[in-house]
């Protein structure tokens, strides 16, 4: 594809950087959070444990990612024990590198320099990505997005060189394993390859193609076999995976926030996911039928990426969107480009008005919820703290009666289990919830 005028890769390069610094703004609030939800029982869980104990700590359920948790939480609590803004600056890099990479892959697919820009935006700015990248339990989102789009890479650098070295294969093979132990959808990398050999990859290497997904496939779908045969022994996961009625109903959910800003419904909303989602499709069809198969591609990887969250329908979250909006992106981008290559002046403006209110409604958003979601885990530092100083300075076994907390907070702080019970502090108590006064009990107030 030839390059526009006036973008060289100096200038690329530049413009990339001047995304990655506008998606870290975005998201900066949440340097300013805390801890919550699931943070408390990984620290829990690594505590007090070897690096490899805590690496198999949580090997007995379906979602075992131990370098994407373990390690992490490990990592965390041995160096700088539950201090937040390494953590969250640790969220925001792994993230920065994600968009920086997806970038890369729109090149490597055959985009120009603006196209694989527009992806990148599309990537770095979407709103669903706010918990992927502000809550820490989810830093398996971005990291498998870094390490899958390493891998696409690799693999059409396979395709591309007209024999295989035998370090592209490694690459290729090791990207593939280790995201296998980030996120479960490393699965679906051989299916994603085989979508990128049938849409980009030149004919002579096809047949190379078929042989790095049967090899991938033999080697992940093993490792996959491995850890069904070990959940099962243990427990049946977190969710009972279904598929039916429900399972169209979270489609359409997931499909309203990968087009849309995660706010309240407005009039005519859905009509808009239908006009998004129509144009795509119409757009990716037209694209392949000239010999573009990019935007096809991208369609093709969201579809495929998406299914495993269509399998758990009472389960629904948006950071679930991270990973297939990678495809979401490579297919918008090549629809911004095209409107912006429209050699109709009116139809190149519009474009552009549409792609910077689109980003810019996405951006507000992710910002506005980053700064939520932060305070929601500010406002538990206060009561967490304090109980932890008081059991180091009283000990086991005394009720600690938590009071002078806001309601929501109490709400939060009574839903079991605790972030006390998963810190091992109990018995603890937040008022007005405590059973009568007992003379052994010790007040407290969250300061």
């Amino acid at each position: 594809m030839a390059e526009e005028p006036g973008l060289t890769r100096p200038r690329f390069i530049a413009a990339t950087a001047a995304l990655v610094a506008v998606a870290v703004t975005v998201y900066a609030p949440a340097l300013g959070g805390w801890f919550q939800l699931d943070d408390f029982s990984w620290f829990a869980a690594v505590r007090g444990r070897t690096l490899v104990e805590a690496l198999f700590s949580h090997v007995d359920t379906r979602s075992w990612r131990p370098l994407a948790e373990a390690l992490q939480y490990w990592t965390l609590d041995r160096t700088v024990g539950m201090a937040a803004l390494p953590a969250h600056l640790l969220s925001l890099s792994v993230y920065a590198t994600a968009v920086v990479l997806v970038v890369r892959l729109a090149r490597v697919l055959g985009a120009s320099h603006r196209q694989a820009l527009a992806s990148g935006a599309l990537f770095a700015l979407h709103d669903a990505h706010v918990m992927a990248t502000c809550w820490n339990a989810t830093l398996n989102q971005p990291a498998f997005v870094a390490l899958a789009a390493l891998h696409l890479i690799s693999v059409k650098r396979i395709f591309d060189a007209g024999r295989a070295s035998a370090l592209r294969w490694a690459a290729a093979v090791a990207t593939a394993l280790v995201a296998a132990l980030v996120h479960e959808s490393a699965v679906l990398l051989p299916v994603a390859d085989a979508l990128v050999a049938i849409g980009v990859a030149p004919r002579r290497a096809r047949r190379r193609a078929l042989a790095l997904v049967a090899a991938l496939g033999v080697a992940l779908g093993a490792f996959c076999a491995w850890r069904l045969h070990v959940a099962a022994r243990f427990s049946d996961g977190p969710y009972r995976f279904t598929v039916g009625g429900e399972t169209l109903s979270a489609l359409g959910w997931y499909v309203d926030l990968a087009l849309c800003p995660n706010v309240r419904p407005f009039p005519g909303r859905p009509a808009l996911d239908v006009l998004l989602a129509t144009a795509l499709i119409a757009f990716a069809a037209r694209a392949w039928r000239r010999g573009d198969r990019l935007p096809a591609l991208g369609l093709s990887l969201f579809a495929v990426l998406l299914a495993p969250a269509l399998t758990v329908p009472r389960h629904l979250s948006d950071y679930y969107l991270t990973i297939p909006s990678v495809g979401l992106a490579l297919a918008g981008g090549a629809l911004v480009e095209a409107g912006l290559a429209h050699p109709r002046r009116a139809v190149t403006v519009a474009s552009a008005l549409v792609a910077s209110a689109w980003l810019v409604a996405m951006g507000l958003t992710a910002r506005d919820r980053a700064a939520s979601v932060a305070s929601n885990g500010r406002v538990l530092r206060p009561a967490v703290t304090t109980v932890i100083a008081a059991r180091r300075a009283i000990g086991p076994g005394r009720l600690l009666r938590l009071g002078r907390v806001a309601p929501a907070v109490a709400d939060e702080l009574s839903r079991a289990p605790t972030p006390f019970d998963h810190l091992g502090l109990g018995p603890v108590c937040v008022e007005p919830r405590c059973p009568p006064r007992s003379a052994t009990d010790v007040p407290l107030r969250a300061e």
